[in-house]
Parts: C-alpha cells; sequence; structure tokens
C-alpha cells in the first residue's frame, strides 16, 4: 500500500478515482489520503470542481448532494467506499467531448508536473472548450437569423452581376422595408487588388450614398445601411477601405429595386 503522498499522486489513483474507475481497495486508499492530507483534500477538491464545471456548462446541474456525501463518508470512521459513479454518468452524458477533454487533462499528470501545471493545462482546455461553445451557438444563432430574414415575406431578393470590368461577378442583396434592414452577400468575386474593394451605393433622389463595403471572401454576408428611399443599387471598384463618394467610372454592377 501506498504511504508517500508523492508517490500517491504519481499514481494516478487520485484521477481514477474522480473518474471512477478504481478497485474497492484503491478507493479505500484514496479517501485515506483525501482525508489525512490537505496537500491531496485541496487538489482533489479542485478536480471536483472542474469536472462539476464541466457539467455545469453542458447544462446538465450536478446533484446537489455529491460533495456533501463525500463529505460525509469523509467524517465516518473507518471510512466507507466511495461511490460516486451516478455524479460521473451524469457528467458524461452531460458532455462526451467535455469529459474527454477533463480525462486528457488528468492523465497528463507526470513526475516533473507541478499539481497547479495540472490544474492550469485542465483549466485551459476547459476555457478553450467554452470557447468553441460560445462561437457555435453564435453561429447557429446567425444562421437561425438568417433564414427567418429571408424567408420573411418583406424580404426581396435581388441579383448583381459584374459587367466587362469584372466579369464573374455575382451578389445578393436583400431588402427589407418592413424591417428596415438590408444584406449582401457576395456569391463570386472579381479579381481585385489588395489595394481595392467593391461598395455599394443606393441611389435616393438622384444622389448615390454609400450603403457599405462589400466582403472580402466568397459567400461573405454583411449587413449594409438600409434606406428608406433608394431607387437602385449600385457596386463600384473603389479603393481599399471605401471612397465618400463613387467612382462612377468604375460601376461593375448595378439594380434598380
Amino acid at each position: 500500500m501506498i504511504k508517500d503522498v508523492d508517490k500517491f499522486l504519481d499514481s494516478h489513483l487520485l484521477e481514477d478515482y474522480i473518474l471512477g474507475v478504481t478497485t474497492v481497495e484503491e478507493s479505500s486508499m484514496v479517501e485515506e489520503f483525501i482525508a489525512s492530507s490537505e496537500k491531496v483534500r485541496t487538489l482533489y477538491n479542485e478536480l471536483q470542481e472542474n469536472i462539476e464545471w464541466v457539467a455545469r456548462k453542458s447544462a446538465i446541474k450536478a446533484p446537489d448532494t455529491a460533495k456533501q456525501n463525500i463529505l460525509s463518508r469523509l467524517e465516518q470512521s473507518p471510512l466507507t467506499v466511495a461511490k460516486n459513479s451516478n455524479f460521473r454518468v451524469q457528467a458524461i452524458a452531460a458532455s462526451v467531448a467535455a469529459l474527454i477533454c477533463a480525462f486528457a487533462a488528468l492523465n497528463y499528470w507526470s513526475k516533473d508536473k507541478k499539481n497547479s501545471d495540472l490544474l492550469a493545462d485542465m483549466n485551459t482546455r476547459l476555457e478553450i472548450l467554452e470557447e468553441e461553445n460560445n462561437a457555435i451557438a453564435q453561429q447557429l444563432t446567425t444562421l437561425e437569423f438568417e433564414r427567418d430574414y429571408i424567408n420573411d415575406a418583406g424580404t426581396e431578393r435581388y441579383v448583381l452581376t459584374g459587367n466587362a470590368k469584372a466579369e464573374g461577378f455575382i451578389s445578393l442583396a436583400y431588402w427589407n422595408r418592413d424591417q428596415r434592414k438590408a444584406f449582401v452577400m457576395v456569391n463570386q468575386l472579381p479579381q481585385l487588388g489588395s489595394d481595392k474593394c467593391l461598395q455599394m451605393w443606393a441611389d435616393v433622389d438622384g444622389e448615390m450614398l454609400n450603403v457599405g463595403i462589400l466582403p472580402e471572401q466568397t459567400n461573405g454576408w454583411v449587413e449594409v445601411n438600409f434606406l428608406e428611399d433608394a431607387e437602385s443599387l449600385n457596386i463600384t471598384i473603389e479603393p481599399a477601405g471605401g471612397s465618400d463618394h463613387p467612382t462612377v467610372a468604375d460601376l461593375v454592377a448595378n439594380v434598380i429595386i
């Protein structure tokens, strides 16, 4: 039986215990170290909190009794065998990917690694996971809005195709007077240098007003200025960053709306 704290930490038994894969004898040993060593107890609590964090981030609440059950067992003498499988199952069900991430971080433990290094690595992985989840959620929200906007009965669609100055250029303009919103999506881009851009203008009472700069990537979707009394949409080639007034000689596409 392991007696030394450092050897115990190097044995991976604490990580295995948290993941619920220890034997009865191993669980008893782990619980004894948790009860007798402040170093082990502190690390255990921090790792346990990280696992619970994974469950919370996955929108499944960890059992309210999880920590209390552990504390109750530690207060008993002799210690009873830990049975934390219910919580482990819920964490896995909450997010398999998140638990794999946590498991990888836990098993990254090696003799030349300090406890703080392990925790820092695990927290970094969990932060990355949270950022990825937030990014995916934002993308889904954007896609749902685009779908609803395009399918809205008040949304009008206009196709702008390039002339000889921008052969192959195709862009779609979406105009919704009820929502007072306008978007442009570029399907195909002409060959422009890095010092040039495509800028859209709206003809309002004979004056060309800036609507916005088109995205530089194919299938790029961008919101542009909605102008209530626009009579036509016009796209010109302008210096990078856009212009205050359109270069009419470099008009590449236009459509009456």
